[in-house]
């Protein structure tokens, strides 16, 4: 140790230099030089040396410190190299047993016919085993989604169904109806004067007022202008598609290369979810100025931005028409097959994602739109084929069989698997179908305050159901099948056809009424009849009490087709 004091023997102490080193009392053997490297595990006494020869170095560094010299402290130094060369002495010490423990061990030999044995017969196996209970529920779980699933489209596509007999037989009547009271309401004022008198006249008397007070009259409400604006927007667009015309548009696609025809299927259902939603807020801003604003100028403008919205709308579903009836009657049908491709296609953009329970929801409501949509539009092919007379009854059904196979093939897998990735019970569209049944309920309850809107808005906006477009592409269709229709009934004059269409009328209304009165009864019973149900199959539920299950379900009621949700639109 540098600047160390070296005690004498007769009690005096000699200064050590700095840079003098120490020297062994005994010499070395001839041949062996000093070794520098301290020893490994120093004994007691060797501690205690150092504990003096620290002491004495303390009291040597106190007089270089009191002179104004820097101490130098090599004692703790040497302690973590010495304890540091130990630890890696174990370490080694502790690999090299290892490893001759390992080289002791006689490896195993696997013979040709135990080989034999276990590739065949199989060998134990190991790992954690699955647990019953959980695989048998996963399966059941997967199983039963595609029949629930088909309960909540067939309800569903009823109340689509529903919704477009309204536009089709009590809008033409609640405009008959406006029209009526419009030209009525210069007499409005004087036939609540004579009801005034009536009633005080019935106040005065002796005997008080024995018969029941009658209503006040209705005039013309807002509620009215809004279904002549809707009725003039069935007109309009229904007047824009005579600028198409049906042949050059069909003998258009018809010509076009197999890829174009494929961009103009991804085309057209694209732009189909984008007007949906583009034409719900639309007719969102209409509504709300005819029941706020009906005399400002932003009601011509909103009713202006509607009209385009409808004409483009109404366009699309004319070409989507026109493109599906070259499929139908295309002779080596390679159109059908990328239109049952594009249903695949559908499956690989939607299963591998991660899903919400709500996003789900808005992906049924779109398959029950475009299911409707699916049969809508082979119904007007086929009215279209009798008129050409190019109509083959048993290949077209054919061929709508196959449509609707594989489109019904790929919602099943398609739910089947959100779910089993997703962890989604089966019982999930059960509680889909209770909120749409509410909506239906609520919208024709007695004691909901008076609004504008009829009882088919809220199931509009929860599907995202496109009305007034296809009601346009359904008139206008209609129109261009009169003369065959005309000829094919044999009408000697004007009245027998008028006749024949009032009779068509009438049965298109007792089946809007049967319709409706069904579904009232039947969204009853789901909401009734959907907790036995949703108990039964999913054990989770069995232990919810009936404020959590409802509030499980009306946490759905701020969902609709195109309002985002955990930022996307499904």
């Amino acid at each position: 140790v540098p600047a160390l004091e070296k005690p004498m023997g007769n009690g005096s102490v000699s200064p050590t230099p700095d840079k003098q080193p120490r020297k062994d009392s005994s010499p070395l053997p001839a041949g062996k030089s000093e070794s520098r490297t301290p020893p490994l595990a120093p004994n007691r006494e060797q501690r205690g040396g150092g504990s003096a020869l620290a002491s004495g170095a303390k009291s040597a560094n106190g007089g270089k410190a009191a002179s104004g010299e820097k101490p130098v402290r090599h004692s703790r130094q040497r302690r973590n190299f010495k304890l540091k060369r130990l630890s890696v002495t174990t370490l080694s010490e502790e690999v090299t047993a290892s490893l001759a423990a390992h080289a002791a061990k006689k490896p195993s030999r696997l013979s040709l016919f135990d080989y034999l044995f276990v590739e065949v017969l199989g060998a134990q196996a190991h790992g954690p085993e699955p647990e019953a209970g959980r695989v048998q529920e996963n399966m059941a779980n997967f199983l039963a989604v595609p029949w629930r699933l088909e309960q909540l489209l067939v309800f569903g596509f009823f109340i689509c169904f529903d919704t477009f007999l309204y536009i089709i037989t009590y809008l033409p009547l609640r405009c008959v109806t406006a029209v009526i009271l419009l030209v009525l309401q210069p007499l409005y004022p004087y036939r609540v004067r004579r009801l005034e008198e009536a009633h005080r006249a019935l106040a005065d008397s002796p005997k008080g007022p024995t018969t029941p007070v009658p209503a006040p009259p209705q005039g013309f409400h807002r509620a009215h202008m809004y279904d002549l604006m809707r009725l003039a927007l069935v007109f309009i667009g229904v007047r824009s598609l005579y600028f198409f015309q049906l042949g050059r548009v069909y003998h258009f696609i018809r010509g076009q290369a197999m890829i174009k025809l494929y961009v103009l299927i991804a085309m057209v259902e694209i732009s189909d979810k984008l007007m949906s939603s583009f034409g719900q807020d639309a007719m969102d801003a209409l509504y709300w100025q005819a029941r706020k604003q009906p005399r400002s100028w932003r009601m011509l403008k909103s009713f202006l931005v509607a009209c385009i919205s409808t004409v483009l709308h109404s366009s699309l579903y004319f070409v989507h028409v026109a493109t599906l009836n070259v499929a139908i009657n295309s002779v080596d049908a390679a159109l059908l097959t990328l239109l049952i491709s594009s249903n695949f296609a559908e499956i690989k953009s939607f299963v591998f994602k991660k899903f919400d329970k709500k996003n789900v929801f808005q992906l049924g409501c779109h398959d029950i739109v475009e299911r409707f949509k699916l049969w809508l539009f082979m119904t007007l092919i086929a009215i279209l084929s009798w008129c050409n007379g190019t109509l083959q009854v048993t290949l077209f059904l054919r061929l709508i069989c196959v449509v609707f196979s594989c489109e019904m093939l790929a919602d099943w897998v398609k739910h089947a698997f959100i779910a089993k990735f997703n962890h989604i019970d089966a019982s999930a569209f059960g509680e889909y179908a209770v909120v749409i049944a509410n909506d239906i309920t609520t919208c024709r309850r007695n004691d909901m305050p008076k609004v504008i809107h009829d009882h088919t808005y809220a199931i509009s906006k929860r599907l995202g159901f496109a009305q007034l477009p296809l009601a346009c592409l359904l008139v206008r269709i209609l129109l261009m099948a009169f003369p065959h229709i005309r000829r094919a009934v044999s009408a000697r004059n004007e009245a027998w056809l008028a006749a024949i269409f009032l009779l068509f009328y009438v049965c298109l209304f007792l089946l809007k009424v049967l319709t409706g009165m069904l579904l009232m009864a039947t969204s009853k019973a789901v909401t009734t009849a959907e907790k036995k149900l949703m108990e039964a199959l999913s054990p989770r539920r069995r232990s919810m009490s009936d404020a959590e299950r409802q509030e499980e379900i009306d946490s759905y009621k701020s969902v609709d087709r195109f309002t985002p949700y955990k930022g996307r639109v499904v």
